[in-house]
């Protein structure tokens, strides 16, 4: 048995079907079946029966298609299970009884989302976590959500129902952010053409961000441990502080990945090349564990255990100061004071790297370049100008001599 995939002549806006052929079930017999998607000619490869790179979706189309070929040859298998010696008819019809659910009208919402997830093979491991929470959010506020229900009455109540949960505001725009990428993709796929989502608002707030001050993380990484598990926590944190990267990169660094003393990063996040130089502390964090078993240039941690770490490394570093955070659920104002300790977390290593770098003078642009942040806007969230660092600058240009020369003038 052979399937092919090909285009057909009719055209839809521009774009042609693409049939599913299956031959060799018969002799001189062919099944056809329409696949449901469509595609512009020019970026169809014949010769591979699949999308060309130059196609924005040919990742998902391309991995639909093998899902549908799968999806035939398990049909094909089990004509033969349901059947002792199954007629020419009798594997049709069990072919296209399988596609009935694979019909785009017989999907439902949470069908194409589980589909979305499936095929977004070039996604993160921490982005498909994140498409499952809002999914399991939309599915508890309303199982039988369609999306013909998508309209500006939903984002209302689903934005209410996010507040509900004790979801902050900036937590649940980022949802509806997650969302509405979902919603693109079922748009281009021809799943819908309901485009009211198009019209949501998925505002942000700037957020309170924890950094440590320069005597906070000297502090830190100078601390004397007996114990191992919190100091391979503590260094792995104070590397990222000395480099600015992202966790996930961190945990997957590699010993072949250091080349005169410069980190060759691959991102996990962009797939992006980044050439890192090392500062002297983060030198001798790699240092410490040159002869560590295995690829790896540092100890293994997960991110749930160095967040729970953490916590006791700062207290016992003594980093105790009372912070007091503000955030908002709608129109509701929450202020919370806790110790500094229990505030920190994996992502404070990159967000003290980016503002103790600009406090010592580092130049924003060539902060950006090492973090890997492509524009102003998203590398603003990571800064915290301190009170001191503001009184210095005040006093550096607003000097005394200057004062006395205007004067005299």
């Amino acid at each position: 048995m052979t399937i092919n995939f090909y285009l057909n002549n009719a055209i839809r806006n521009g774009e042609k079907p693409i049939f599913c052929y299956i031959r060799g079930i018969k002799p001189k017999k062919t099944l056809v079946l329409h696949t449901g998607e469509y595609i512009n000619p020019k970026h169809w490869d014949s010769a591979k029966q699949q999308a060309k790179r130059s196609y924005p979706f040919s990742t998902e189309l391309n991995q639909f298609l093998l899902n549908f070929k799968e999806k035939v040859k398990n049909a094909y298998r089990k004509a033969f299970v349901d059947f002792e010696n199954p007629s020419y008819e009798d594997i049709v019809k069990t072919i296209k009884e399988a596609f009935v659910k694979y019909s785009k009208k017989a999907k439902g919402f949470f069908d194409i989302y589980d589909e979305f997830l499936q095929i977004r093979v070039d996604y993160s491991a921490s982005m498909i976590k994140k498409f499952k929470i809002i999914r399991k959010y939309l599915n508890d506020f309303d199982p039988e959500l369609s999306f013909n229900d998508i309209n500006a009455s939903f984002y209302d109540r689903f934005l209410a129902y996010l507040f509900s949960k004790g979801l902050s505001d900036n937590t649940a725009y980022k949802y509806i952010k997650i969302l509405k990428t979902f919603l693109n993709w079922a748009v281009s796929r021809g799943y819908t053409d309901n485009t009211a989502y198009k019209s949501f608002k998925a505002k942000v707030q700037k957020a309170d961000i924890i950094t440590l001050s320069e005597d906070e993380l000297m502090r830190l990484y100078t601390l004397k441990l007996d114990n191992k598990r919190l100091e391979r926590i503590r260094d792995v944190f104070c590397f990222g502080c000395f480099t600015g990267q992202r966790f996930s990169d961190i945990v997957n660094l590699k010993k072949n990945d250091i080349k005169d003393n410069t980190w060759y990063l691959r991102v996990v996040k962009t797939k992006e090349l980044n050439l890192i130089p090392l500062n002297d502390f983060a030198l001798s964090i790699l240092e410490k564990y040159k002869d560590l078993p295995g690829l790896k240039a540092l100890p293994s941690i997960s991110n749930q255990k160095m967040n729970a770490y953490l916590k006791e490394l700062c207290q016992l570093a003594g980093i105790d100061e009372m912070v007091t955070l503000t955030r908002y659920q709608g129109s509701k104002k929450i202020e919370i004071s806790q110790p500094k300790y229990n505030l920190v977390s994996s992502h404070t290593a990159r967000r003290t790297f980016v503002t103790l770098s600009l406090q010592k003078g580092m130049r924003p642009e060539v902060v950006m370049q090492i973090t890997g942040h492509k524009d102003l806007k998203s590398f603003s969230r990571y800064i915290e100008i301190t009170t001191r660092v503001k009184a210095q600058e005040m006093r550096k240009i607003w000097k005394i001599p200057f004062a006395e020369t205007v004067l005299k003038n």
